[in-house]
């Protein structure tokens, strides 16, 4: 069995877990290029993927609508 994940500031699990483990922090100001066209209300700080363009909405059943309105 195995898993295969992208998470903050972890490109795989088991950085995850080494970051979980080691007390490290990966909350970061909100990237601008992520907002939304026209957005004047965004988060101030969250913890974000990188690449969200690599995330594969079909996999989990999600429309391209769906999609849209989510950050993976």
């Amino acid at each position: 069995m195995g898993l295969a994940a992208t998470l903050p500031d972890a490109p795989d699990a088991a950085t995850f877990w080494e970051n979980l483990c080691a007390g490290r922090n990966s909350i970061v100001p909100f990237p601008r290029e992520r907002a939304p066209e026209g957005a004047t209300n965004v988060p101030g700080w969250g913890a974000f993927v990188r690449e969200p363009d690599y995330f594969d909405p079909l996999f989990f059943r999600l429309s391209p609508k769906e999609a849209k309105c989510i950050d993976p």
